[in-house]
């Protein structure tokens, strides 16, 4: 198994230069459930556990975990930029490129409706 210890809330360009409020939804980047903002992070790994199939970072493969952590480090870090695409690489796992990339938009349509992107 691979080394987990990718921070995601010190590399979210959202928590660093954006407004997350506690009300709104994030989808779920291995079902797209929408997960509440406000749900408890998982003590292991550090996001939140989704309630509809139970995934975060700690119970996941590698495969996943790779593909979910090299998406957030390129655009979830860089949400300023983002341009409604992912392009996959061959190993990464598609069914979690889909859910990332409406997380994503999902991140920047708030962020650009707030007026925090240009």
């Amino acid at each position: 198994m691979m080394n987990r210890d990718y921070d995601f809330h010190n590399t979210c360009w959202r928590f660093k230069h954006g407004c997350v409020s506690e009300d709104e939804h994030h989808p779920c980047f291995f079902c797209g459930y929408p997960i509440k903002v406000a749900t408890e992070d998982c003590s292991v790994c550090g996001i939140m556990k989704c309630p509809f199939c139970g995934k975060c970072l700690c119970n996941i493969t590698d495969n996943k975990y790779k593909t979910v952590t090299t998406i957030h480090n390129c655009f979830c870090k860089h949400l300023d930029i983002w341009e409604g695409i992912i392009l996959p690489s061959k190993e990464a796992d598609l069914t979690v490129i889909k859910h990332c990339e409406r997380a994503i938009q999902n991140c920047y349509d708030i962020e650009k409706t707030l007026g925090n992107i240009k």
